[in-house]
């Protein structure tokens, strides 16, 4: 029973993501989504149109989806020598996403100003990322808040939707994005990502409406969004 329980429901995942990734997902913004008319046919032949300009993205919190443990990442502020572990199957991942024409949106709750060993956060997170072989490169970018959004005791993710929504004006639809407590589930969902695209993990898992990463395994996940079609070229 179990075991057929849970075939179903991958089974749904896929065929979820499937919709959202060709554009007929049901998001309450779907005047706004890409559509199937947006890929041409040639001869027969479907034809994925340029990444330049069909830009869908995936957005995830570095800390608690990426890293094996937010503890992990506090004694690496704390001693700059720890340096964390990165969560099994977190990079491969990123990379499958971003071979199915997905740019990749890295946030961190951390104020930009944080020092880690020597340098910004924002450096020590790149570097981070880096030696973890997680997706890089021009469609791939870091996020953290001014201190100013970082310290709001009412909304400390607030700096997530907001880039999100300015990510957002500049034609980029971010379909899914990865979590793991409600604040940033929250601030995904208000930045714009349909609620059910947001995958949580944690004690978060399943909270606002999300979809729970079974057991946090991002390996078997990863399987899933290997499923995905690509989205352009």
């Amino acid at each position: 029973m179990g075991a057929t329980t849970a075939g179903v429901r991958h089974t749904a995942l896929i065929a979820m993501m499937v919709a959202i990734a060709a554009g007929c997902g049901n998001d309450s913004s779907a005047g706004d989504t890409p559509s199937n008319d947006q890929v041409e046919e040639t001869s027969g032949a479907t034809t994925l149109p340029p990444c330049n300009t069909m830009r869908r993205a995936v957005a995830f919190e570095i800390v608690g989806a990426l890293m094996a443990d937010d503890e992990e990442f506090n004694a690496w502020v704390a001693d700059n020598v720890q340096v964390p572990r990165a969560r099994p199957g977190a990079a491969d991942l990123t990379n499958t996403y971003a071979a199915k024409g997905y740019e990749i949106i890295y946030f961190t709750l951390a104020p930009n100003n944080l020092p880690i060993g020597g340098v910004l956060v924002g450096d020590a997170l790149n570097q981070w990322l880096d030696a973890n072989g997680f997706a890089r490169g021009p469609r791939t970018r870091l996020f953290a808040p001014d201190p100013d959004h970082a310290g709001r005791s009412d909304l400390p993710a607030i700096g997530i939707s907001d880039e999100l929504v300015r990510e957002r004006s500049q034609g980029v639809m971010v379909d899914f994005a990865y979590g793991n407590s409600e604040d940033k589930i929250l601030a995904f969902q208000t930045g714009g990502v349909p609620v059910a695209n947001v995958f949580s993990m944690g004690d978060a898992s399943g909270t606002a409406g999300s979809q729970a990463v079974p057991g946090d395994d991002l390996v078997a996940h990863g399987a899933t969004v290997d499923a995905l079609p690509k989205v352009c070229e």
